[in-house]
């Protein structure tokens, strides 16, 4: 009787140990199947190429050729009590390429950083290479925002005007993206 029990029990270990070495065969041969995809997507991605690494493009990492070079903004007295802002601006392009379309905001703060008023540039303006324009326009004072009234009050050497530049479009069709 002890040997049927035996051999039944050789039997059953011998068939575990079997069916434990196919199982890890199995999970190693799953194992280096995943670690081959996953060395197949990798260089099939874009990200891991350092010829198609992500990176800004070069316009976002240079910075724009207009620039602002004069400003002036006075008071204008409403016929309906509204009070505006008459702003002139200068810009100029400073590219050997013509811009035709503008996307820009020009910010007006006082020494200490703290905000005035902003205002958007008239998007529509043909500014050849090398040259100047000046644009002229004028812009509503919100009666419910005290700092906005404050230009009127500041001499022009206590205001910092920047220039903000989001995109240009020059006349080849190419466009410009620029980082703040």
């Amino acid at each position: 009787m002890k040997s049927p029990l035996l051999a039944s029990s050789v039997i059953l270990a011998v068939c575990a140990t079997v069916y434990g070495q196919q199982q890890d065969q199995s999970v190693e041969k799953r194992l280096s199947d995943l670690e081959k995809r996953v060395t197949a997507l990798e260089k099939a991605s874009p990200l891991s190429s350092p010829l198609n690494a992500a990176s800004p493009t070069p316009a976002l990492a240079t910075k724009s050729p207009l620039e602002l070079v004069a400003w002036d903004a006075r008071l204008v007295r409403g016929e309906d009590s509204y009070d505006k802002y008459e702003i002139s601006l200068t810009l100029k392009n400073n590219s050997d390429k013509d811009i035709k379309f503008i996307d820009a905001t020009v910010q007006f703060a006082d020494l200490l950083g703290s905000h005035i008023y902003d205002i958007t540039f008239n998007p529509d303006h043909l500014i050849p290479a090398g040259q100047s324009i000046t644009d002229t326009g004028q812009y509503p004072i919100n009666q419910l925002m005290p700092e906005q009234a404050r230009l009127a009050q500041m001499k022009k050497e206590d205001v910092k005007v920047t220039l903000v530049v989001s995109k240009l479009v020059f006349t080849d069709n190419s466009i410009g993206e620029y980082a703040p």
